[in-house]
């Protein structure tokens, strides 16, 4: 909304599709090798699209969260929600009606964010309203009436967030985020003077939600707090899985060129709560550049270095920004991950750097139970259009590396908005753990066909998968069987793959062995496909292996 919040109706058509990102089948691996590790997309839905915001906003400002049964994707400043295995819209509304109950006058619903917190089993959706002529701000909260988000949300509350200067000045919140832990919902936002797009930064307010209060579908019993931070800028607040109830909250922000700086809070309960900084050294960044695109010059607004979301899980924090870097004049997506279980300090961070010429960013992070990363962006260059892409990390793997990039989906035109270059982008994109199998969703935008305003968003469920490297011999082929276990566990057997002579007979061509639950038999077929995609070409044979065991593919996301 800071950087620019234009509305324009949108005229471009609804386009919709489900796929399947590889194409189901028993794949023959004839003399190759199975690689080490295996990024893969299990789901990939289309999302919503311009043409669905209420009132066509550009950027989209797209967040995601999924529970046990559904997603619930926001954008400016609609919410959508989806069916988790088939990517159905199941209901789209305006936030504006979302929220039409709280009788919110406001020229402006925006920056949407929504979470699903498994500890309360609830959906959290969140916007912030502002009417300039009246001077007035809001934060708007739904929270769902249970983990089922079609069964609506009751408890809608409108808090006034509005402040003023010392000089009498109004202030309006602007950028906010949303975190918890067991016993609160935590919101920052950054204030700002009037006019909307030109006034000057002022500070950082915290508001504070007690948690039980919001819980009880009883409007009357909502207990809050806020609390103001002068000199602090886009102080994330993390989502907090497996937080144990007493707890304290934590934040993640920059703090200089070579620095972030992670705060603690406690005595939540309290307009006056308690804050403890601690500044961590990490690798210089700067303010990132405009990203390039194919089919002509106008570039990308690729935002700035704030902080764009931090998870915390069993003591370690993980956060995302884009930054610029000394060596080149390229946007890239960064991530870092701090321990606070002793003292606060860096256990990794990494840059993603796909090659010369292509540019990332507006990252999302989240770390599963098993310690494993997941991560979506943005990329583009001279030769691409804006899309949107996925990657993870394992939790053995090298300190500061990602995995390979998958392609989400594919930008399909030049992006432009009818407001000039650099085009608005971003500002941010969405990640979840998925409460029932720890894998990850995400949602990202990329560029359509529209004429004009031409974000879409896509919507994906993606895991990494470690195998143990085998040599298959002539004529032998993989079988990926599922196999009984949770897989949010750090000791998750999840799917496994044999190598056995001779091709399957043409009846089970299709089909996977055991019925078992776990992946289920279409996406294992998926996933032989997926492993025929990223063998390396025949290697050398030797003898022919007796009796080939089972390989675990344990460490699934």
């Amino acid at each position: 909304m800071r950087r620019l919040l234009r509305s324009l109706i949108a005229t471009a058509p609804r386009r919709r599709s489900v796929r399947p990102h590889f194409r189901p089948e028993l794949t023959v691996l004839e003399g190759r090798v199975v690689p080490a590790t295996v990024l893969f997309q299990s789901h990939n839905y289309a999302g919503m699209q311009s043409a669905d915001s209420a009132s066509g906003y550009v950027p989209p400002d797209t967040h995601l969260a999924a529970g046990p049964s559904h997603l619930v994707e926001v954008v400016n400043d609609t919410v959508a929600i989806f069916s988790k295995s088939t990517g159905a819209k199941v209901s789209s509304k305006g936030l504006k009606t979302f929220f039409s109950s709280l009788n919110v006058s406001a020229s402006a619903v925006f920056d949407p964010v929504v979470t699903y917190d498994e500890l309360a089993q609830r959906f959290v959706v969140a916007a912030l309203a502002v009417n300039e002529a009246a001077k007035t701000s809001a934060l708007l909260v739904g929270v769902s009436n249970g983990s089922d988000p079609t069964a609506g949300f009751t408890e809608l509350q409108k808090i006034n967030v509005k402040e003023t200067t010392a000089t009498g000045k109004p202030l309006w919140g602007d950028n906010h985020k949303i975190g918890w832990n067991a016993d609160a919902y935590v919101f920052t936002m950054n204030m700002f003077n009037y006019p909307l797009e030109t006034g000057p930064f002022d500070h950082l307010q915290v508001v504070t939600i007690k948690k039980s209060t919001v819980l009880d579908a009883n409007t009357a019993t909502l207990t809050k707090y806020q609390a103001d931070r002068t000199g602090h800028f886009s102080m994330i607040p993390a989502v907090m899985h497996g937080a144990a109830a007493g707890g304290p909250m934590w934040f993640v922000e920059t703090a200089g060129s070579n620095q972030m700086r992670v705060v603690k809070m406690t005595n939540l309960f309290s307009n006056a709560p308690t804050f403890s900084d601690t500044s961590v050294g990490v690798d210089a960044y700067k303010q990132p550049p405009s990203a390039t695109q194919k089919g002509g010059s106008g570039k990308l607004d690729t935002g700035d270095w704030r902080v764009l979301n931090v998870e915390w899980r069993g003591g370690t924090l993980v956060a995302a920004q884009t930054v610029g870097l000394a060596g080149d004049s390229l946007a890239h997506a960064r991530w870092y991950k701090f321990t606070t279980a002793w003292v606060v300090a860096l256990q990794d961070q990494g840059t993603l750097n796909p090659g010369a010429g292509v540019h990332t960013w507006c990252p999302a992070i989240a770390i599963a139970l098993n310690g494993n990363l997941g991560m979506t962006f943005l990329q583009s260059s001279a030769d691409e259009y804006m899309s949107a892409y996925v990657t993870a990390r394992l939790a053995s793997d090298a300190p500061g590396t990602m995995l390979s990039a998958s392609l989400v989906k594919a930008g399909q035109a030049y992006y432009s908005d009818p407001y000039g270059a650099p085009y608005r982008t971003g500002d941010y994109g969405g990640i979840s753990v998925d409460p029932t199998d720890g894998t990850f969703w995400a949602a990202n935008e990329y560029a359509t066909s529209a004429a004009s305003k031409n974000w879409g968003t896509q919507l994906v469920n993606f895991f990494a998968l470690k195998l143990i490297p085998i040599p298959l011999q002539p004529s032998q082929y993989v079988m990926v069987q599922p196999y009984v276990s949770p897989l949010d566990t750090h000791s998750t057997p999840a799917e496994k793959v044999v190598a056995a002579p001779g091709r399957p007979p043409d009846a089970n061509k299709n089909q996977v062995a055991g019925g078992s639950p776990g992946l289920g038999a279409a996406a294992a077929a998926d996933l032989a496909a997926a492993l025929l995609r990223h063998t390396a070409a025949p290697a050398p044979l030797g003898p022919a292996p007796g009796d080939l065991p089972w390989l675990d593919l344990g460490s699934r996301m």
